[in-house]
């Protein structure tokens, strides 16, 4: 092999790699890649919720109690750092994400909760919505808040 062609070979090698780069990139856009973000989140929130409720026997009073403590300051009930600062704050990546807890006993502890995971404004149609609560089944909605009742997200 001349090194002319050695050049021109490791060229359209790297023009495939920015071609499968870009084609990977414009599918992160599509609804499908979309939908994946707030799936995985509500996904980690049951997960930091039920280690929440092992630690401190009771679920978080809100999202912020799940979230990172400040700088210099150990881990506790009311920042637990399982979660990041986006999160916490109840808004990340374009989804709004309102927690609820809640008491199924007059003076029991928060034993039960509810987050839904809507679109932000800027979200055209056929937005999902999700819903999950303490059995940390994730249910789906379009165009209207999901609740319990919503069907299932089977991935």
């Amino acid at each position: 092999m001349t090194k002319k062609s050695l050049v021109i070979g490791n060229m359209v090698g790297v023009g495939l790699v920015l071609v499968g780069v870009v084609a990977y990139l414009n599918l992160r856009r599509t609804p499908v890649g979309d939908m994946e973000t707030p799936i995985a989140d509500l996904r980690g929130l049951a997960a930091a919720a039920l280690t929440y409720y092992q630690k401190y026997d009771a679920f978080p009073p809100n999202l912020a109690a799940l979230g990172p403590p400040p700088n210099g300051v150990a881990p506790s009930a009311s920042a637990a750092g399982f979660i990041d600062n986006k999160l916490a704050s109840g808004s990340k990546l374009g989804y709004r994400y309102n927690y609820r807890a809640y008491r199924s006993r007059a003076n029991g502890p928060l034993d039960k909760f509810t987050i839904n995971a809507d679109p932000g404004d800027g979200c055209s149609k056929d937005c999902p919505h999700y819903f999950m609560d303490e059995d940390c089944k994730i249910h789906r909605e379009v165009d209207s808040s999901a609740t319990a009742k919503s069907p299932l997200v089977n991935y």
